[in-house]
């Protein structure tokens, strides 16, 4: 009888000291939690999932809506959205009903101030499953300001769109273009009027080789040693060359460039290509008939008077 007795308070004594040993093992796992929640640098709410009460939430909770943790935890959820973001019921916000099915989904939503301010938020979810019930802890990011630079990126977007669409209007109708040259791997690029002006379809990469194929021979190792010269001594080009179009058409062009540097290095040369086959022939005609000149001026005093 003793021994049972001796034998039942020696299971008592070690089941006490179990519980006390989850009971510790208890508050440590509550001060863990409470210091990730508390430390978090997101705001962190916890609402029941059934209820969508809210009963716990941090310092970033309290900076983000701008209500004290007294005044968040009772209250419901959906009060932290404006009404356009309610379900169809207007029970519970639907970015808590979608996280509710889908935990690992972010979900980009609208949250509501104490002040009125409306704030977009990108909220992330997980649902913890206790003995009393599941709760669900939602981690909200303010990404207000970074929705404001979106969308003016977007906005300078579609003025860079408009300034170049007429930049390269402009280009067409003064039959001008733009090209690089980088020195090494000798890559070429154009801009779409430069691709008109060779009457080559925009899709077609260009190569040096074959660039410099559109050019007379008699002068095509003179732009060859100017780009060669500007490439290594940095010494601006401007020249005017007879060239001849992929379809056969033979025209003149002006070829103007610079080099860039970079840490005094050149690095790529940047130039202009334009079209000036009707100067040319203007040219050539005015040097073919010197006295269409006078006439027109001729001209211009018999209207004049």
């Amino acid at each position: 009888m003793k021994d049972d007795i001796r034998k039942t308070k020696g299971q008592l004594i070690e089941e006490l000291s179990q519980l006390q040993l989850v009971s510790v093992e208890h508050k440590i796992l509550a001060a863990r939690y409470k210091a990730v929640i508390e430390f978090a640098n997101d705001a962190v709410f916890v609402a029941d999932i059934e209820t969508g009460i809210i009963i716990d939430a941090n310092l970033k909770a309290q900076e983000l809506t701008g209500y004290s943790r007294e005044e968040i935890i009772g209250m419901h959820q959906r009060q932290l959205h404006p009404a356009e973001v309610l379900d169809e019921k207007g029970e519970f916000s639907k970015s808590f009903t979608r996280h509710v099915i889908n935990t690992h989904a972010v979900e980009e939503e609208k949250i509501i101030r104490k002040d009125g301010t409306i704030l977009d938020v990108s909220i992330s979810a997980g649902v913890i499953e206790l003995r009393t019930g599941k709760l669900i802890i939602g981690i909200f990011r303010d990404i207000t300001e970074q929705k404001k630079i979106i969308s003016e990126l977007k906005r300078h977007q579609e003025d860079m769109k408009k300034l170049l669409t007429m930049l390269n209007t402009t280009n067409h109708i003064a039959k001008i273009g733009g090209w690089t040259l980088t020195p090494g791997t000798m890559e070429v690029t154009w801009t779409d009027e430069v691709y008109h002006i060779h009457e080559l379809p925009v899709t077609q990469p260009p190569e040096f080789v074959k660039a410099m194929g559109y050019y007379p021979e008699e002068v095509r190792f003179l732009l060859i040693d100017k780009l060669q010269e500007c490439l290594t001594t940095g010494k601006t080009i401007n020249i005017e060359l007879p060239f001849t179009t992929a379809k056969g058409n033979h025209l003149w062009v002006s070829i103007n460039a610079i080099p860039e540097r970079e840490n005094g290095n050149i690095v790529r040369i940047i130039g202009s290509f334009q079209d000036i086959t009707q100067r040319k022939q203007m040219e050539d005609l005015i040097r073919k008939n010197p006295d269409i000149i006078e006439r027109h001026e001729t001209e211009q005093d018999n209207n004049g008077n």
